[in-house]
């Protein structure tokens, strides 16, 4: 099943890129085209004094006005493509329902809770009831036990 969806992905990917690279080299055609036809005509224009220098520098850069916009909006075009693929994928990995990957032979330890008042400098006074439960875990006087608050940080621990 993996295997025929990023073969799927790979092939969209790939027409994609085909895509991409015939757009972003027809906008670059016509770009140095324009860009031609400006310095061919508006030269001729300056060279015959119909037209100042600065007449020529200024429609330069207003047509660098048009087509900077054009380039950027085929770019955002190709990342929103590709983040929009991304987020697919990403989904499609976490909608996936879980693998077993759990040992069989696993024992499941019993879980009590602590009470965080009775966290002092980093060690637990438990009460006997929850030494009870400590006994079933093999706890011994002296073992070392590390206690987590709802929140994942360690009690004793400062914020």
């Amino acid at each position: 099943m993996l295997e025929v969806k990023n073969e799927a992905l790979a092939s969209i990917a790939a027409r994609t890129a085909r895509y991409w690279t015939t757009w972003w080299g027809a906008m670059r055609f016509v770009t140095g085209m324009g860009v031609l036809i400006i310095w061919l005509f508006g030269g001729r224009a300056v060279l015959g004094g119909e037209i100042s220098l600065g007449t020529l520098m200024a429609f330069y850069s207003y047509m660098w006005l048009l087509y900077g916009p054009m380039h950027w909006f085929g770019q955002v075009a190709n990342w929103m493509t590709r983040a929009f693929a991304g987020a697919e994928r990403i989904f499609e990995v976490v909608d996936a329902p879980p693998e077993a990957y759990d040992d069989p032979d696993a024992v499941s330890l019993p879980r009590f809770l602590i009470d965080p008042s009775t966290v002092r400098d980093g060690r637990v006074r438990l009460n006997d009831a929850e030494a009870k439960h400590a006994r079933v875990r093999r706890l011994r006087s002296g073992d070392a036990v590390v206690v987590f608050d709802g929140a994942g940080l360690e009690l004793g621990e400062a914020p």
